[in-house]
């Protein structure tokens, strides 16, 4: 399954993005189904950028089933998915703190592993 959302610069540019859904991520799941409506948060293309690779590196067991995961709204509230850029920022922040060049060992970290 894909999650599409749109993000939008600050000048009013659109583009969507398109990505896998992710089967092993409790926490984004609940910021999603717990956060009414969309979200507008500033990201700059490395936070995009680094969002969408940490995304897809929580992606492990292809054999999770993909039903308690899915967005049942309208493809517009799936704004809401950028909302986890906080915990992105937390992620950044321990690793600079552990002077850790490795954001996936600091996302590891911060997130306490995976299920």
């Amino acid at each position: 399954m894909e999650s599409t959302f749109h993000v939008f610069t600050s000048k009013g540019k659109q583009f969507t993005v398109k990505l896998k859904w992710i089967t092993c991520f409790p926490a984004l799941a609940s910021l999603i189904h717990t956060t009414p409506g969309p979200i507008k948060l500033s990201l700059d293309s490395d936070q995009l950028g680094f969002l969408v690779q940490w995304l897809e590196m929580c992606e492990t067991d292809p054999e999770e089933p993909y039903e308690e995961y899915e967005l049942d709204l309208p493809v517009k509230y799936a704004l809401k998915l950028l909302k986890a850029i906080d915990i992105v920022r937390e992620i950044e922040s321990a690793a600079k703190y552990l002077q850790c060049k490795n954001l996936q060992m600091a996302a590891i970290l911060v997130l306490g592993g995976f299920p």
